[in-house]
C-alpha cells in the first residue's frame, strides 16, 4: 500500500481520532500524519578533507584538525601546525517513496569543518592542542505529492513534508606523545542539535454526486538541544607500518533545551465535523538522548600507500520520551442537528526515541600519486546502519551506505582537496498503528544523494 493510500484512509482517521469528544482516549496511541522522512544516521556524513575521503576512516592515522572528532590522541601526531579554513560538501539529495505520483529531496551546502592544530603547546615537544568547529550529522529533505482515485469513491489526497535534523560539535582538545610510539588525547565536545519535522495532509472524498467529505491535518514539531560530552582515545605504532588506534565518546549531559508542537486537525462530512488543536510552545519539553561510541582502527600506512579498518559501535538507548507536555489537547465535536458542540481534552501522548546499538565499518585509504607524497588519490567506503529502534515513533529507520573518491595536493603551504561522494539505502516496510489496534503499512523509499566534497587548509 502506498502513503498516499494510507493518507487516504489514516488522515481522516487520525484527525477524528484526534477530534472525536465521545472517545479522547484513543488520541493516546496517534499523533501523526503519515510518516515524515527523518533520519538520525550519525555516520553520514563525510567530516575534513583527508577522512571525508576515504570513509571517515580515520580513528588509527587521524593528524589533523578533525582529530578532536576521530581520535583527539592524532593531534600529537600532527606534524606541523595549520589552520584549515574550509571543508564540506554540496549534496543532492532525493527522497523516492514507492508507489507515488512525487518525489521529494534537497541541495545543501554543508560547511563540515574547520579547526586550527598547534605543536608544541606548553612549551613542549609532548603537546599538540586543537580546536575544530565539526558538523557530524546533517538531513535536509522536501517532499509534495497528489495522487487522484477514481474508484469505489472519487478522491484527491495532497501530502506534504519537510525536515531536518543538525548536529555541529564543537571540541577543545590536546594530545600528548612518549615520542616513540604511543599518543594519547582527550577531548571536551559540545553538541550542538536541532531537528523540525513539519507535516500537511489533506484529503477530498466524494462518496455521492451531491456530497463531499475532507480531512485536513498538520502539525509542526521543532526541537534543540546543547550536550556536553567527554571524548577519549589512544594510538600505538605495533610496528613501522602498523598502526593502532581506539577512541570512545561519552553520552553526554543536556543544557538549553527548547522545543515547540503545534498540531490542528479538521475532518467534515455533510454537516457534522470534528476538529481537535494543540499548541505548546513554553512547556514543552524536548531531550535526544545520544548513546556511548566506540570506534577501533587499524591501518597499514607505508610511503605511498595507506590503507585503514575501522569498527565503530554505539550502546542502545532505553525507549523514552523524546517530546512530552503537561499541556492538553482540545477536540471539539459537532453532529450538526442542532446538538450542542461537545468539548473535551485529553493528556498530550509523548513522542517516543529509542535508539538501538548497531555497528559500522569503514574502509579508506590513499595513494601517493608521486615521490613526495604532494598529490593523492584517496577513496573509501562506509556502511551507516540506522540507529532507530522499533519502539521509535518519531524517526525515520533507513540503513545508508556510502562510497567516496577524490585527490588532494599541497603547494606553498597551501592544501586542498576536491572529491565526490555517493550514498544509497532504502527502508523497510513500515507499519503505523490507527484506529482499534490494525496496522496499515507503508510502503518503503528510496534514499540517495552525491556529495561533492572540498577542503583548504593553511600550514605554517
Amino acid at each position: 500500500m502506498s502513503v498516499f493510500r494510507l493518507a487516504r484512509q489514516s488522515v481522516a482517521l487520525v484527525v477524528l481520532v484526534l477530534c472525536c469528544g465521545t472517545a479522547p482516549a484513543w488520541a493516546q496511541s496517534v499523533l501523526s500524519l503519515p510518516p515524515n522522512v527523518l533520519l538520525p544516521n550519525n555516520e553520514s556524513l563525510p567530516v575534513g578533507a583527508v577522512a571525508g575521503l576515504e570513509g571517515n576512516a580515520f580513528a588509527a592515522r587521524a593528524n589533523d584538525s578533525t582529530a578532536p572528532w576521530f581520535n583527539p590522541a592524532g593531534l600529537a601526531r600532527s606534524t606541523q601546525s595549520s589552520a584549515s579554513v574550509s571543508a564540506g560538501a554540496f549534496r543532492f539529495l532525493s527522497v523516492l517513496p514507492e508507489g507515488t505520483t512525487g518525489s521529494g529531496g534537497g541541495t545543501q551546502q554543508i560547511p563540515a569543518a574547520v579547526g586550527v592544530v598547534v605543536k608544541n603547546a606548553f612549551h613542549t615537544t609532548s603537546w599538540t592542542v586543537g580546536l575544530s568547529v565539526i558538523r557530524t550529522a546533517a538531513w535536509s529533505q522536501e517532499t509534495d505529492s497528489e495522487v487522484f482515485g477514481i474508484a469505489p469513491v472519487p478522491s484527491r489526497t495532497a501530502f506534504s513534508a519537510d525536515s531536518s535534523f543538525d548536529r555541529t560539535t564543537v571540541g577543545v582538545s590536546a594530545g600528548w606523545t612518549d615520542g616513540a610510539s604511543l599518543r594519547l588525547g582527550a577531548s571536551l565536545l559540545g553538541d550542538v542539535l536541532s531537528l523540525r519535522s513539519v507535516t500537511m495532509a489533506s484529503v477530498r472524498q466524494q462518496p455521492s454526486p451531491t456530497s463531499v467529505d475532507t480531512a485536513i491535518g498538520s502539525n509542526r514539531i521543532t526541537g534543540s538541544q546543547g550536550m556536553l560530552r567527554l571524548g577519549l582515545g589512544a594510538q600505538l605504532d605495533a610496528s613501522p607500518s602498523i598502526k593502532l588506534g581506539l577512541a570512545v565518546r561519552t553520552p553526554g549531559v543536556q543544557i538549553l533545551p527548547g522545543a515547540s508542537y503545534a498540531a490542528d486537525g479538521a475532518v467534515m462530512s455533510g454537516g457534522a465535523s470534528a476538529q481537535a488543536s494543540f499548541l505548546d510552545s513554553e512547556t514543552m519539553k524536548f531531550r535526544y538522548k545520544l548513546p556511548f561510541e566506540t570506534a577501533l582502527g587499524v591501518a597499514w600506512v607505508t610511503k605511498r600507500v595507506e590503507v585503514e579498518l575501522d569498527l565503530k559501535w554505539q550502546s542502545a538507548v532505553a525507549a523514552y520520551p523524546g517530546f512530552s507536555s503537561p499541556a492538553s489537547m482540545y477536540y471539539l465535536s459537532d453532529p450538526g442537528d442542532g446538538t450542542p458542540v461537545v468539548i473535551t481534552k485529553s493528556p498530550f501522548p509523548d513522542r517516543v526515541f529509542a535508539l538501538q546499538s548497531t555497528w559500522n565499518v569503514s574502509l579508506g585509504g590513499r595513494v601517493a600519486l608521486d615521490d613526495k607524497g604532494t598529490w593523492q588519490l584517496h577513496g573509501g567506503f562506509a556502511t551507516d546502519r540506522s540507529p532507530v529502534a522499533p519502539a521509535d515513533s518519531f524517526f525515520s529507520r533507513v540503513d545508508l551506505y556510502s562510497a567516496t573518491i577524490g585527490v588532494s595536493g599541497e603547494a606553498f603551504h597551501i592544501a586542498g582537496s576536491l572529491g565526490l561522494t555517493y550514498q544509497f539505502g532504502s527502508s523497510g516496510e513500515r507499519t503505523v498503528p490507527i484506529l482499534g489496534g490494525t496496522e496499515v503499512t507503508v510502503s518503503k523509499y528510496t534514499i540517495s544523494n552525491i556529495g561533492i566534497l572540498y577542503s583548504a587548509s593553511y600550514k605554517f
